[in-house]
């Protein structure tokens, strides 16, 4: 026999005791719960009231102090970046006045004392059949495919080692 929802065996309980316990519990399933009949003093409503206004002013003004900052922040690296501009675009002008080719030029033949080749110092170069871009890529393949080849034979040749 059970007893009070409990899966535990009780050998020695009367009968009259569990239906006592049956009474007394059965008034409590039918029933609603009272309701707690507290009221709330004006004191503490005005408190907490007071206290959530300065909760919500307290976190519009961080929100107002932290968007100035960020707002500063800001125009600090946008300076730091037109700085950054101006600095680069005064260095491509660097860059163009060096490499002038006239500049150049006169620099290579006055201090440096360099002259244009002449025709017989020409050399031109023929490409052999060979060169080609298809016969590089025939050679590349075949390469891989052997170094692969190698490399296989070189594992079966471990592996057969240790058998």
């Amino acid at each position: 026999m059970y007893y009070d929802g409990n899966l535990a065996y009780k050998i020695e309980v009367p009968a009259r005791d569990i239906q006592k316990k049956v009474k007394q519990n059965s008034h409590k399933k039918g029933k609603a719960k009272a309701k707690n009949n507290y009221k709330v003093a004006p004191i503490v409503k005005a408190i907490a009231l007071v206290m959530l206004v300065f909760g919500v002013l307290f976190s519009l003004c961080w929100v107002y102090v932290y968007s100035y900052s960020q707002v500063g922040i800001i125009s600090a690296k946008t300076k730091q970046l037109e700085a950054i501009v101006s600095n680069n675009s005064q260095l491509e002008m660097d860059i163009e006045r060096a490499t002038d080719v006239n500049k150049i030029y006169t620099y290579a033949t006055g201090e440096l004392g360099m002259k244009k080749p002449d025709k017989s110092q020409y050399v031109y170069i023929t490409p052999r059949r060979e060169d080609t871009m298809a016969n590089a890529q025939t050679r590349v393949e075949e390469f891989g495919t052997k170094a692969w080849d190698y490399a296989k034979n070189f594992v079966v040749g471990i592996i057969d080692y240790f058998k």
